[in-house]
This record gives structure tokens, sequence and C-alpha cells, in this order.
């Protein structure tokens, strides 16, 4: 291995932007897009222009490097092109009362829908009740019943005759008639009937059995005449009532006629309204004041809420394509949800009370999801598979996934969905989908790799600038003038641990940039200088260095001791690397190996003691097989050991190394203790 000794100036490479063409980033235009990250930005752009199913996009890449603000920034400019839409609205179902029924319509339109079945309620209650007090209803119903009556009492009339003829008089009870015999025009008491001689008693049950068959005869013509007169008062009341009401939901189906599943529900809605006219007609005899009018108005509130419409999804105001950003995906925001209130002691729903979920609201569009998010709340993984898989948004309680609760509810029909989703996590996330959940790979094709650095040239850095001016402007920072970009840049290139790269963590630069632009503000600087950069570097790292800062006093105070000159056998000082999360630095440290004869071999003092890690106590091992393989293929002959020298750049000379005795008996390797 050859060494090349490096100078000061050259650990360190100091960005220049002389003969940049501009002296602050004011002079510079924001930055579009991302910088250095063609890789992520090419599959990006592929996924959201492939519309089939399973062609999801899942961001993956370490914190920071602006996956999310990405995503958002180019789904906006894909979705404005993009048609708006539809609305979707929920209504009440006439034949099967759980489970409402899903419309849809053009985006305003259903804000439209909406108060068009308002004024029509308005309407049917202001129409109805004024077409039954008119003169023409009350007359043809008095016909009727006035037909009715005689009719009647005709038949009641022949069946008093035929009682009369045979000997009887009838008496109406609330089971029908009594037959009582006559004797000289006078009715017959019970003990005057049991002194009756047995024949003539016989004879009377006989007759009393004929006038109870020509009764209940007369009973069945004043029943069905009854049951004539009430379809003939409903004919009335449904020819009444659609001579009010008819243009109404004329017009309406006129208006709507380009939609056939709403005017199915239009023609449902008006037959309901003519089978329940009574609903909506006053009722002159009804106490108004009475204890129970709270509770009359309440009842009379819910029947009316079935001829309203609960508008789910309004895109009225939408702009090309919608793109939500749900940052609480829980079951229920992502699905939606059925709510329940307390109505007199009794828990009960209808179906004003569903509410639209995040993919709802994104339906017809792009949702943003954090993975992270997604996979720690209940069940919430599990119902975006279900419904990217079904094609369809069916809201369900939570409780029936697990059995918890089986209570009587509502069955929303299920709304088609179109939806791109767009997943953002780190690559552990990534790997972990892929390989223990087999329906990732077939909703989530497309992945987007973002990197954590980007090569150092000059396109990049001019792109550097540009970043800067971006969030200036955004975040209403000042600007920075080209000294202080320069540090950015050089901060960028710190960040990589490479002069030939910059980073693309570009949330620590944005903090960076915040910084810089407060001290500005507390030295009452216009424009950010490169000291300004240089004072927020040196206080992020005061922040942070407090035990860098002990160690450094233990040196000092040779409570830890470090030998920095001369050269000893078997020693040699090195570096270990303490990372804190948010600072990382070298902590000095002594490394020492020794030797002695001994027919163990390669003695590791760490896994002995149980101190070792798995990839110390491999390295160890492969060395001591190493050394072993060397014994072995110079058996016969006097062998030197080597020198051990670990981390020293300086090569350590035979003559510093003892020699073993040529004995093979101290074989096969050259004992040594780590």
């Amino acid at each position: 291995m050859s060494w090349k000794r490096l100078n000061p100036g050259q650990l360190r490479l100091s960005c220049s932007l002389d003969g940049a063409g501009f002296k602050t980033t004011a002079e510079v235009p924001p930055l579009e897009g991302m910088i250095g990250q063609e890789r992520a930005v090419k599959a990006t752009d592929f996924g959201l222009r492939i519309k089939q199913p399973g062609y999801n996009i899942f961001m993956t890449g370490l914190t920071g490097t602006g996956k999310s603000s990405y995503a958002q920034s180019i789904i906006k400019k894909f979705s404005a092109a993009e048609p708006v839409p539809d609305d979707w609205i929920y209504v009440y179902n006439f034949e099967h009362t759980g489970e409402p029924i899903a419309l849809n319509l053009p985006a305003g339109m259903g804000h439209d829908f909406c108060r068009d079945i308002e004024e029509l309620l308005e309407d049917l209650k202001e129409n109805i009740p004024k077409a039954f007090e008119g003169e023409d209803y009350e007359r043809q119903k008095s016909i009727y019943m006035k037909d009715f009556q005689e009719a009647r009492n005709a038949h009641l009339e022949e069946l008093n005759k035929e009682a009369n003829e045979k000997g009887f008089a009838l008496k109406r009870t609330s089971s029908g008639f009594v037959t009582i015999p006559m004797q000289d025009g006078e009715q017959i008491s019970e003990d005057e009937y049991a002194q009756l001689e047995q024949g003539k008693r016989e004879k009377l049950e006989k007759k009393s059995t004929e006038v109870q068959m020509k009764a209940m005869e007369i009973m069945r013509r004043v029943q069905k005449e009854e049951k004539e007169l009430k379809e003939k008062l409903k004919e009335l009341d449904q020819r009444i009532g659609m001579s009010a009401i008819g243009h109404l939901f004329t017009e309406l189906m006129e208006r709507y006629e380009q939609y056939p599943a709403v005017k199915q529900y239009l023609e449902a809605y008006r037959e309901d309204v003519l089978s329940n006219l009574s609903d909506f007609r006053s009722d002159e005899d009804e106490d108004q004041h009475g204890p129970m009018i709270w509770l009359r108005q309440q009842s009379q509130d819910q029947t009316e809420k079935r001829y309203t419409v609960n508008l789910l999804v309004d895109n009225r105001e939408t702009e090309g394509a919608p793109m939500i950003y749900e940052t609480n995906p829980s079951y229920y925001n992502l699905l939606g949800r059925v709510e329940y209130e307390n109505r007199f002691g009794m828990v009960v729903t209808d179906f004003s009370m569903i509410k639209p979920g995040a993919l709802h609201r994104a339906n017809g569009g792009y949702l943003v999801l954090q993975a992270r998010d997604v996979l720690t709340a209940m069940q919430s993984w599990q119902v975006l598979k279900r419904v990217l898989r079904t094609g369809e948004i069916r809201i369900e309680n939570i409780g029936e996934h697990f059995g918890l609760m089986a209570m009587a509810t509502l069955r929303p029909q299920p709304i088609p969905l179109n939806l791109k989703v767009v997943m953002i996590g780190n690559p552990f996330l990534y790997q972990l989908l892929y390989h223990f959940d087999e329906d990732f790979r077939k909703l989530f094709k497309i992945k987007a790799d973002f990197d954590v650095e980007m090569e150092r040239q000059e396109t990049n850095i001019t792109r550097m600038a540009s970043f800067v001016s971006y969030h200036c402007e955004k975040k209403n920072l000042r600007h920075f003038d080209i000294s202080a970009v320069a540090g950015v840049v050089d901060y960028s290139t710190r960040l990589a641990e490479n002069q030939t790269k910059l980073s693309t963590r570009f949330n620590e630069i944005v903090d960076l940039l915040i910084e810089a632009d407060t001290w500005a503000e507390m030295e009452g600087a216009d424009l950010v200088g490169k000291e300004q950069v240089e004072m927020a570097l040196e206080k992020m790292v005061y922040r942070s260095n407090k035990y860098e800062q002990k160690i450094v006093e233990l040196i000092r105070e040779e409570d830890i001791l470090l030998d920095l000159d001369g050269d000893k056998v078997g020693q040699v000082n090195g570096l270990s690397v303490i990372d804190q999360g948010d600072y990382r630095f070298g902590r000095p440290s002594r490394i020492t190996a020794s030797t002695y004869p001994g027919r163990k071999g390669i003695i590791n003092i760490e896994r002995e003691s149980e101190l070792s890690g798995r990839i110390h106590s491999k390295g160890v091992l492969i060395l001591n097989g190493c050394l072993g393989m060397h014994a072995t293929d110079h058996r016969s002959r006097l062998i030197s050991p080597p020198a051990f020298a670990l981390n020293n750049p300086t090569p350590v000379s035979k003559a510093t190394v003892p020699q073993l005795p040529s004995c093979s008996a101290f074989y096969p390797a050259w004992p040594m203790c780590l």
C-alpha cells in the first residue's frame, strides 16, 4: 500500500464562485424542480404518466432528501393539466333503507343538485297542503263519503229487515252484531228465553244462525265497499298530489336528463312522496301547544331528512385533479365513516351522517402518504391495499373487522376508485414491505429512489444558488451574497463527506439558511454573508459538542494518556468515531498489540470477555485462518511473525519484531493477544 502525504489545504475544498454572474441570490432565479436526483425524478415522472392500476409510486430515500416537498410540487404540476373529477353524493334508498345510494355528477353540479332538492322539499311542503285545502278535493271526497254512507245504510237496513222478519232485533257491538229474540214486539230477556219450550228454542237458534250468516254477508259487503272507498280516496289523494307536485319533478328530470341514475332517484323520490302525502299535510285538529309538540317536531324532521341529499365530495372549487396530502392516515381518515348520534337515549344514524375520507377527496387525483404513518395506524395499511385491489371505496366500521360489535348500521353503496397513491418512506420500510408483503410489489410497481449525494460540478453548484434563492423567497429570508452561497456549497460538500460530491440532504441545508438569516438579523445586516454562515455552523457544533469538549479536557488534564512523540513497538494511536445522532466526532484511542509463544493461536480478548460484536469476532477469525495457512505452508522453515500496527500509516520494521524459535511446537500460528 502506498501512502500520500497531504498538506492542510488539501484536507478541505473551498468553493470559489468568481465569475458566477451574480452578487446576491436576489439576482438568481428561484429553483424549479430537484437538484441531483435524476434517477428519482425520471422514475416519478414515468409513474405519474402511467394510468393503469398497480402503478402507484413509492418514494424511498434517507430523511431530508426532499421527497415530500418534491412529491407535492410535481403532483401539482401534473394535476393542473388533468380534468376535475366528479362530485359524489349519497341519497336515501327508498327500496332498501339501509343501503344509501351513491350518485356522481360533474364537478359543481353536486352542489346545484343539493340546492335543487332543498328547493323541491320547500315547494312540496308548501304546495301539497294547499292542494288538499281546495274546494275540489273536499267536494269529491264528500261525494265518495256520501256514496259509502248510503250504501252502508242500505246494507244495514236490509239486515235489520231480515232480522225483523225472522223475529229478532240486532244490537251492534265491538265484535259485530248480536241477535235478540222478539215476542209480541218486545225483546225477550234471558230468563224468559230459558222458560221457552225446547222445540221453540231450537227454532229460534236456527233463525238466529241464519240472521248471523246474513249479518256476516252484509259486513263483508260493507268492508268491501269501505276498502273501495279507501282506494278511491287514495287515488284522489294521488291525483291531487300529482297535480300539485308533478310539474316540480318534471322540471328536475328534464334538467338531469343526461344522468340516468339521478333520474331514477327522482322517480323513486316522487313515488315515495305520493305514498306519504300525509307527512306534508297540515293537521288542523292537532294540538299545537300540547306537551308532545317537541317530539312531534323531531319526528317530522327525521321523516323529512330522507328527502335531503348528503354532498360527500364537492369539487366545484377544485382546479385540475385533486392532490391530498394526508398527515394522519388513520382508518377512518382514509376510508371515511358513518357517524352516530344519541336520540332519546338511542344511538342512531342515517345517510346524512356519512363522512368522506382522504380516499374520497383524492378520488380522481393523487393521494400522498407517509409510509411510517400508514403502517403504524391500526388497519390503515390493510384498508389501503383493499381499496387499491378492488378499485372501490366501501365504508365499513372498523369494529366489524375484529368482531367487536354487531349492530344495525348503514351499508353505503361503494364508490369506484380512480386514484394514484404516492407513498414516502425510507429504504428499510421499502425492503420490509417488498420482501414480506406479497401485495406490495403488485400495488407499488414504481420505485423512486432518492440519492443522498450528487456530483460537485458547475451545473449543480449553480442550481444550489437557485435553491438558496428559492428558500429565501419562500421562507421570507434575507438574500445571501456570493460568499455566503460559497459557504453553503462547502457545507454541502462536508455533509457528503466527499470533495467531489454535494449532499442532497436539503433539510439540513435549509436549517443552515434559516440560522444564518437569524444571525444576520441579530447583527443588523441587510444580506447574509459568509461570516453569518460560519457563525451558524459554529453555533450548530457548539450546541452539540459537549462530550467532545469533555474528552479534550480529560486529555489536557492527562486523565487520558496519549503518546504523541516517538515510536513504540505494538502501539499506535487511532480515532474511534462517536455518533450522537446530530453530531459525530473522533475520540483519540491507544491501540496496542502484543505477541508471545503459545499454542492457542490468536486470542480475541474482546470475545473472551464477551464484549465482542459479530463483525469484530468474524474479522479476528478470518485473520486467524490467514495466519494459520501461512504457518502450514512454512512449517519446515523459521518464520518471523508479521508486525501488527493497526491504523498506523508508517510501516513497522522487522527489526522491532521479536523472532520466534524454529520449533514446530509453537505452530500452527503465531500466538497473539489483541
